[in-house]
């Protein structure tokens, strides 16, 4: 039931960005606005990501894995 909730909060945020987003790609380019979205996002993200990355084994990932992630980036 949590799953759903977040998953119709995403939704919402993501209509309310949509229109809302709108009149800021209207004064600026949407190089602009995607990367103040990314940077953004990464901020938000990070104190999240680096507790949950204290106890992950980073060890147990393949050259496959990294090779991965690295050509995702």
């Amino acid at each position: 039931m949590l799953g759903d909730r977040f998953v119709s909060l995403a939704a919402l945020t993501f209509a309310t960005l949509s229109v809302l987003g709108k009149s800021v790609t209207d004064r600026h380019s949407g190089i602009t606005v995607n990367t103040f979205s990314y940077v953004g996002g990464a901020l938000v993200l990070a104190p999240m990501t680096f507790y949950q990355a204290r106890n992950f084994a980073f060890s147990q990932i393949t050259a496959t894995g990294w090779a991965s992630l690295l050509y995702m980036a």
